[in-house]
């Protein structure tokens, strides 16, 4: 059985099909857990009209998604874990597809392709060819969102969400999983991913947060991947200009990781009073 393990908060507009599109699966042994992170709206009415027996209600306080996600974790019954998320869709042969490749693989965790929606954006990701990714290859790129993992529940015994992750925590926890684990790439788009108004992926704060997080969080790690770092950094930088808070240090530093003189010159712009000619980027 997979336990599939969906968090929401406010997504009275979206909910509906997102819970759907997993109870119609085509691989129909399964169950759905949802852990409500406190919703206001009509969440949990809209959820109570669903009449199947393998869908489970669970509610919390607001403490936001990875503890969601954690909880059903923890509350899972089946051998296999998939992540969906309450604003997007699933193809109805996702967990047929992920499944068949994770048995015949004998691979840990499957992802496969999604496809963004919204804001004039129409994009398939990631881009990179069927089969085992290495582990060098995961913590270089950004290459799994959560909706799209199909895992063994036990590499979870030992790694769940880290909760103070406002963002990247599907990036975070690769990172942790990939030098455990084997993963496998299905290259098929089989998770339709909805950008929406309210999406934390627009939210700087909780951006800045999370950069500065991954940043400090491995220290060790940038060490054999400089360039990783300071790309990181550069995006950390841009927050802060977006954000009218310009810090020259943090160009400075990914510099001195790369020596790429991108990097310097946003450094100068800064430190000469011209960040306003970086927010046009």
């Amino acid at each position: 059985m997979v336990s599939v393990v969906l968090p929401v908060y406010n997504r009275e507009s979206t909910i509906e099909r997102a819970i759907t599109s997993v109870l119609n699966q085509t691989y129909a042994d399964l169950e759905l857990i949802v852990v409500d992170d406190g919703s206001t709206d009509k969440t949990k009415e809209i959820i109570q009209t669903i009449d199947d027996v393998r869908l489970r209600y669970i509610y919390q306080n607001n403490s936001g998604a990875c503890e969601a996600r954690n909880k059903g974790i923890l509350a899972a019954k089946g051998e296999y874990i998939a992540f969906q998320d309450s604003d997007d869709a699933w193809r109805a042969n996702k967990l047929e597809v992920q499944l068949r490749a994770l048995q015949n693989q004998h691979a840990d965790i499957v992802f496969c392709k999604g496809k963004k929606h919204g804001y004039c954006i129409e994009e398939e990701f990631p881009q990179i060819e069927k089969g085992f990714v290495q582990t060098k290859r995961l913590i270089e790129h950004s290459l799994v969102s959560t909706q799209t993992i199909l895992a063994k529940t036990s590499v979870f015994e030992d790694e769940l969400f880290d909760v103070e992750m406002p963002r990247l925590q599907d990036y975070d926890l690769v990172i942790r999983l990939a030098k455990k684990y084997q993963f496998y790439f299905c290259d098929e788009v089989l998770v339709d991913l909805y950008l929406q108004s309210d999406s934390i992926t627009l939210n700087i704060p909780k951006s800045i947060k999370a950069y500065e997080r991954i940043i400090e969080k491995y220290q060790e790690l940038w060490i054999d991947y400089p360039a990783v770092e300071a790309r990181y950094l550069n995006t950390l930088g841009m927050f802060y200009v977006k954000e009218g808070k310009p810090k020259a240090i943090l160009f400075k530093h990914a510099f001195d990781k790369t020596h790429h003189w991108t990097y310097f010159v946003k450094y100068l712009l800064i430190k000469t009073g011209m960040s306003g000619l970086l927010k046009r980027k």
